[in-house]
């Protein structure tokens, strides 16, 4: 397995699975079923546009096989928030988890509330007003 950084071609299947993924989260919220991807897209982007890393799993043999991968940011203070995780469900069992946070600090917080980066990250805290931060 691969840590790399993100490429454009990869993008569109952060984006598809971030939001998927968290449009069946029940800390979600209460956006209109409407808005929920408009909303949704233009939260991740106003965090890649203020600095925000995304680290990409893949195999070794074929960096466009994408196992997860994984959206953070180094605020200001020199603390670590990381917004996203995600690992496809057939790579769960695997460790790509445990390869996307290894390079993360032990400490720090999380700004979405999935249950993966609370498995991940089990001594960052839920600060989700994080992300909302302009």
């Amino acid at each position: 397995m691969l840590i790399r950084d993100v490429k454009k071609e990869d993008v569109a299947l952060v984006f598809d699975s971030w939001m998927k993924s968290w449009r069946v989260n029940r800390y979600s919220g209460c956006i209109s079923n409407n808005r929920f991807y408009d909303v949704t897209r233009e939260n991740i982007e106003h965090l890649v546009a203020r600095g925000a890393k995304i680290k990409i799993a893949c195999l070794e043999s074929d960096e466009d096989t994408i196992l997860g991968w994984v959206c953070y940011e180094r605020l200001v203070d020199d603390t670590f928030c990381v917004h996203y995780i995600y690992v496809k469900d057939p790579y769960l069992k695997m460790g790509v988890g445990n390869k996307l946070a290894e390079d993360l600090p032990d400490t720090g917080f999380f700004s979405y509330h999935c249950s993966q980066a609370k498995d991940y990250f089990p001594s960052y805290s839920w600060v989700p007003e994080i992300a909302r931060r302009k």
